[in-house]
């Protein structure tokens, strides 16, 4: 499983957001405004607080349109899963049972076929069954741990980093304000 969560333009956006985000946690921490800054032509003093608004805003129009993305994105990304969910109880029209309870076996019936197998396996089949049953075991668990750092990295930090840098800037510009 080698794709990943997000598309070239959302991770542009994400590297948007932690751009403007990293700015606005500088400026908010530091209650500063950078002096002789130019922008779109325009030459901003210190003491205008038009550069704070500015960045306020930006950060705010990528921070959400990044949320907007990555929310669609993740969800595409999950929809097996999410599918597999939502499917989980649909009842047969005819006779009213899942389609899990269909497919369910017994545990005489998973006995029965597992001593079937055991008694045809050579003992290099049973090499080979426990090796794959490992395989599946440690694949299975490193695709989740993947994908739960993956999400952490691509998502949640920059969540968390928009948000905190969007809060100190705010705030430094409403104090300063009064």
């Amino acid at each position: 499983m080698n794709r990943r969560i997000f598309s070239e333009a959302t991770s542009k956006l994400r590297s948007k957001v932690i751009i403007f985000s990293t700015i606005s946690l500088f400026m908010g921490i530091t209650e500063k405004i950078p002096h002789n800054f130019t922008i779109i032509g325009l030459k901003i003093s210190e003491t205008d607080k038009t550069l704070g608004w500015f960045i306020l805003a930006a950060t705010l129009v990528v921070f959400f349109y990044f949320l907007m993305n990555a929310y669609l994105e993740f969800e595409e990304y999950n929809l097996e899963d999410i599918i597999q969910n939502k499917a989980r109880d649909i009842k047969c029209e005819l006779t009213g049972i899942t389609e899990e309870e269909y497919y369910h076996k017994s545990d005489y019936q998973i006995e029965y076929e597992q001593d079937m197998r055991l008694e045809n396996m050579t003992e290099s089949d049973s090499f080979h069954e426990q090796r794959r049953m490992i395989k599946n075991e440690v694949t299975t668990r490193h695709i989740k741990f993947r994908k739960y750092i993956t999400f952490v990295f691509e998502f949640v930090l920059p969540v968390i980093l928009a948000m905190v840098s969007i809060y100190y800037l705010c705030s430094f510009l409403t104090v300063s304000l009064t």
